[in-house]
C-alpha cells in the first residue's frame, strides 16, 4: 500500500516523462535492469543522469541506438526505508524538463 503522496508523486513523474518523450513504459523508475553483455558495456561511457532521472538517461540512449527495449512485469513491494520527499520529486520533474531541452 502506497499513501497517497508517493502514489501521487509516482504519477506525476509518468505523466511528465510520458508527455516529454513520448513512451508508452508503465514504470521508467523501477530499479531492475538487465541488459546484455554488449549493451551493458557502452552505458557507463555515455551516461549524463546519476540521480533519479538515471532511469530515463537508459532508457533515451536505447532509443536513440535503436535497441529494443522490453518491460516486464515484476512482483515489487515498497521498502519502508527508501523513498523520497516531495520537494525531491519535485526538483526530479524539473530536473527531467531540463534534461529534455538540454
Amino acid at each position: 500500500k502506497r499513501n497517497f503522496s508517493k502514489r501521487a508523486g509516482s504519477f506525476g513523474f509518468y505523466f511528465v516523462s510520458r508527455l516529454l518523450f513520448g513512451w508508452k513504459y508503465r514504470d521508467t523508475q523501477c530499479g531492475a535492469k538487465i541488459f546484455r553483455r554488449d549493451v551493458a558495456k557502452y552505458f557507463p561511457e555515455n551516461i549524463v543522469e546519476r540521480g533519479w532521472i538515471f532511469d530515463i538517461d537508459l532508457l533515451n540512449i536505447g532509443k536513440k541506438k535503436n535497441l529494443r527495449i522490453i518491460e516486464h512485469p515484476i512482483f515489487w513491494v515498497d521498502d519502508e526505508g527508501s523513498h523520497i520527499s516531495n520537494l525531491d520529486g519535485l526538483k526530479s520533474v524539473l530536473k527531467l524538463i531540463r534534461y529534455k531541452f538540454i
